[in-house]
């Protein structure tokens, strides 16, 4: 399994006028994890979401640490969440 970082341009650290750049190189790397897994025996946990429903982005106070560029423990919880459903989506997850 791998998984790449989700959506670096709503980092608050960065201001909002390069946050787009951001924002697009982060996808540019997604898109790299998904060509590279293509084919393998991976299996690709994407937590990129758009600013729309990204909880990064709705609620940065509460998903960003101090720091204002690593997760916080809420927002580790989120990518978290989203590693479980794709191990519990793999077959014969619930053997181990």
């Amino acid at each position: 399994m791998i998984a790449s970082c989700g959506n670096v341009g709503t980092a608050p650290i960065f201001p909002r006028g390069t946050r787009w750049l951001l924002r697009n190189r982060t996808l540019k790397v997604r898109g790299l994890f998904r060509e590279v897994v293509r084919g393998e025996n991976f299996h690709y946990v994407d937590l990129f979401q758009d600013e729309t429903v990204d909880p990064f982005a709705r609620n940065p106070e509460t998903h960003y640490a101090a720091d204002s560029f690593h997760p916080s423990v809420a927002g580790y919880g989120v990518w978290f969440r989203s590693i479980l459903a794709t191990i519990r989506s793999l077959p014969g997850w619930d053997r181990h």
